[in-house]
């Protein structure tokens, strides 16, 4: 599979590769495309029985029109990408992830994420698997009430071999605190896998200053 990048992505903007297979399966990237290199988000892969096994990474836009290629071991993969602008420039924009699962099969998603950010203004990202068989999307109306703006940004789904896919989700954390807890009412009943990571901003460079006094401040 080799999702496109998306339309519109500029020089430091921070793509996200998002790819799910059979549970106990595997995916490789076999081709970086434009965006080199990826790096997994902490706690990826994901797996779930009965459901799918969730891969997420991270990458650096700088130049190209060319989509990643990623490999599953077999049955089937479905994967896409998600650009983000405005996160930190250098070094890794993971401020913070956690990742979990259920194996029960319903269509309730709640993930109490347990964890918080360390800067303001941080973008929340989760996304959660679905293993059904089927070309429709299974996301709902996600929710989190210690964020802004929560959005349903992207959810792809295949039927090819024992099907599934995953739904990619953001929210606005304005202050530093409690990601909290991400749910969703999902269309079909299946397990899940789910990671959620926050993005941080730029301008977090460590800066030292010396006064007039000769004291030395670091922030």
């Amino acid at each position: 599979v080799t999702p496109a990048l998306p339309t519109g992505v500029v020089v430091d903007d921070i793509v996200i590769l998002v790819a799910t297979t059979f549970a106990g399966g595997s995916i490789s990237i076999t081709a970086d495309g434009s965006v080199s290199p990826w790096t997994a988000v902490t706690g990826s892969p994901i797996d779930v029985t009965g459901g799918e096994k969730l891969y997420v990474w991270w990458g650096r836009y700088v130049s190209g029109t060319t989509g990643p290629t990623v490999t599953p071991g077999g049955n089937h993969c479905c994967a896409y990408t998600v650009a983000i602008s405005g996160c930190i420039t250098s070094g890794s924009p993971i401020d913070n992830q956690a990742t979990g699962s259920e194996t029960t099969s319903d269509t309730s998603f709640s993930f109490a994420t347990g964890i918080s950010t360390s800067v303001n203004e941080t973008l929340c990202i989760v996304v959660y698997s679905s293993g059904v068989d089927s070309n429709t999307g299974q996301g709902g109306t996600p929710a989190n009430a210690n964020l802004s703006s929560v959005t349903l940004r992207a959810e792809y789904e295949t039927n090819a071999g024992g099907g599934g896919g995953s739904v990619f989700a953001t929210g606005g954390l304005t202050t530093a605190g409690a990601i909290g807890t991400w749910t969703d009412t999902m269309v079909s009943a299946t397990p899940k896998a789910y990671i959620t990571f926050a993005l941080k901003p730029p301008g977090l460079v460590q800066k030292t200053i010396t006064d007039t006094l000769g004291l030395t401040d670091a922030f």
